[in-house]
């Protein structure tokens, strides 16, 4: 049933307005990163990993274009829910954090999982899939008997 209702559900953000969101959020996480300095360190610190995590994912997902192209794009939005599950999880359980602070980060947690359910996987055809295309595409001629071990016809 959740797989239907998944589907069915419209996902207006492509990969390249993805990362476009992502490189500004990434730069404003910082932004507040110092502005609750001042107010809570430990709600700062929880924010300075976020920004952290946030932008080895722009830096590593194959966005086409892509700047290290480690993982692909389906991969960063479950990496990205997983992060925000944690990171939720972690706002809710280290003491010392008032509440006000408190709903700033779980609105920090929250906006990710909000992102990536709109954000559409099947537009994204950058490097890695393009190089798993390939792989595929050789290992199939090889096993059909078109092509031998040295790309020769039979």
């Amino acid at each position: 049933m959740d797989n239907a209702m998944a589907a069915h559900m419209p996902k207006p953000i492509s990969p390249q307005t993805h990362r476009r969101i992502d490189m500004l959020v990434f730069p404003t996480t910082v932004a507040l990163v110092v502005w609750m300095f001042r107010r809570n360190r430990r709600a700062a610190a929880l924010i300075a990993a976020d920004a952290a995590i946030q932008g080895s994912a722009l830096l590593s997902t194959d966005y086409p274009p892509a700047f290290i192209p480690a993982m692909s794009f389906r991969d960063h939005l479950r990496f990205a829910n997983l992060h925000a599950a944690c990171s939720a999880a972690l706002t809710l359980l280290i003491p010392g954090i008032p509440p006000r602070d408190r709903r700033i980060l779980l609105g920090l947690s929250l906006a990710p999982l909000l992102l990536n359910a709109a954000s559409r996987v099947e537009d994204c055809q950058g490097v890695l899939h393009r190089k798993r295309v390939r792989v595929l595409m050789k290992a199939r001629f090889q096993r059909s008997g078109f092509i031998d071990q040295r790309h020769r016809v039979w």
